[in-house]
């Protein structure tokens, strides 16, 4: 890693940060890639905002969840505790 941008989760990338990502780019060698999240990566390349510079650089790490044992169980009770249903009743 020779430079980061940090943005929260569920960010809605903007022209901005599309301004912050060229201008860091222009400050590193031309071999420098981006690599973000599957998620944020989707979020960027399917936008016709995205610089092209960008997305020709943007590689993505694709996060995911293994458990061993029984974890999965207890995660998932775990989880079914903590969330509270919501019921959602629509009159049409």
């Amino acid at each position: 890693v020779v430079d980061q941008i940090l943005f929260r989760d569920h960010h809605p990338y903007n022209t901005n940060d599309m301004h912050k990502i060229e201008e860091k780019l222009a400050t590193l060698p031309d071999d420098t890639v981006i690599i973000v999240t599957e998620k944020d990566a989707v979020k960027m390349t399917a936008r016709s905002r995205i610089p092209l510079n960008i997305r020709k650089r943007l590689y993505y790490v694709s996060v995911k969840i293994s458990f061993t044992g029984n974890t999965q169980e207890n995660f998932i009770n775990q989880l079914e505790n903590y969330v509270t249903p919501i019921l959602v009743v629509a009159f049409l």
